[in-house]
């Protein structure tokens, strides 16, 4: 998953349009819905968050938990 490799390496930003960032976005709001993004794909139900939890997350500037890798979608459908 090619955001999950740009997450690791601290470049997730980077699947945002660079025209976008540069004239409209918040750079940490964008990285925001990246994390918040991350936790809703995890595999196991439980590591989700529900979704007061991302309402929560997207008004707070605090700390989230940390995503684990996602598994690919080849492993999902095999």
């Amino acid at each position: 998953m090619l955001v999950w490799k740009l997450w690791v390496e601290g470049r997730a930003i980077e699947v945002s349009e660079e025209d976008l960032l540069e004239e409209t976005c918040v750079v940490s709001e964008v990285w925001r819905c990246i994390h918040v993004a991350l936790l809703c794909v995890q595999q196991k139900p439980e590591d989700r968050p529900n979704m007061a939890s991302v309402v929560l997350m997207f008004r707070s500037d605090g700390s989230f938990p940390h995503p684990k890798q996602p598994e690919s979608l080849m492993e999902l459908y095999h």
